[in-house]
């Protein structure tokens, strides 16, 4: 399986969740690791990710160990061994060279020959354009063929999910009265300003709330609002308007859906060139 999506989107968050679900535990024979979890690195190899699987499974010798067969014949040994029932791999991105945008194709057969050998799933977290690493491997590919994409929140008309999510939130958060995250008014400057991405919605949240808990606030307060989003506005584009700037009014192009694209301007600013010259068009966002 693969989990795919741009950066916000929530992927470390249920990476963390299900290792919380599934915790190692110590016993007279050792211990015992139901879920192993690891982050490939930049421009990884075979080796780079078996010893990072063996360094998490407790073998520090690992990281001093060269050769692939050893470290392979290990792990295969090892993963039944301390009760690995999944492999989480993160950061699949990697495998796509960062300049050229060429695929390492090495550590895809390593990990098909891994699938093979254990018999163990493995499910890959990655940004979107993870899925390259796939199409360049066929027989990967097929072992892949469940593919699941977190995309952000999508703003429909005020009335969707987003909407359901700010009212549990608003619901969960310490403060005697209610801010109505889920208003209309208040719903639009918050799906503005955070464009439905997870990570940008919960830090203007989390920092509006210390901002009130500071104040003795009973509930966040417009002003607390203002303060986060100059706090938390840092990674935005210099063409970005601050919905929680005084004047600014919130318009349908600020309210628009996520773009179909998002998670792979990395990969894209790479790659427009190449295309324009070859006259050839990939539809990777489908």
């Amino acid at each position: 399986m693969m989990v795919y999506g741009a950066s916000g989107v929530g992927k470390t968050t249920i990476i963390r969740k299900y290792l919380s679900q599934n915790k190692r535990d110590s016993e007279v024979g050792g211990d015992i690791i139901p879920v192993l979890h690891i982050e490939l690195p930049d421009n990884a190899k075979p080796v780079d990710a078996a010893r990072e699987l063996l360094v998490e499974m407790g073998d520090p010798l690992a990281l001093y160990e060269t050769d692939l067969a050893r470290l392979t014949k290990k792990l295969i040994d090892l993963i039944p061994l301390v009760g690995v029932k999944l492999i989480i791999i993160d950061e699949f991105q990697h495998l796509v060279e960062e300049r050229s945008n060429r695929v390492l194709t090495q550590v895809g057969n390593w990990l098909k020959m891994i699938l093979n050998k254990t018999k163990c799933p493995i499910v890959l977290f990655g940004m979107p354009y993870s899925k390259v690493v796939l199409q360049a491997n066929s027989q990967l590919h097929g072992r892949f063929s469940i593919q699941f994409e977190l995309r952000p929140f999508s703003y429909q008309g005020g009335n969707g999910v987003f909407k359901t999510f700010l009212e549990y939130l608003d619901k969960a958060l310490p403060f005697e009265k209610q801010a109505g995250l889920a208003n209309e008014s208040l719903q639009k400057k918050l799906y503005a300003f955070s464009q439905g991405n997870m990570r940008s919605l919960r830090n203007l949240i989390y920092q509006a709330s210390i901002e009130a808990i500071d104040n003795q606030h009973a509930s966040i307060t417009e002003e607390d609002f203002v303060f986060a989003s100059k706090l938390t506005s840092g990674d935005k584009p210099i063409s970005w308007k601050n919905p929680f700037d005084e004047g600014v009014k919130v318009t349908e192009d600020m309210l628009r859906p996520p773009p179909k694209d998002i998670g792979w301007e990395d990969y894209l600013r790479n790659t427009t060139h190449k295309i324009r010259n070859s006259g050839v068009k990939n539809n990777f966002f489908d």
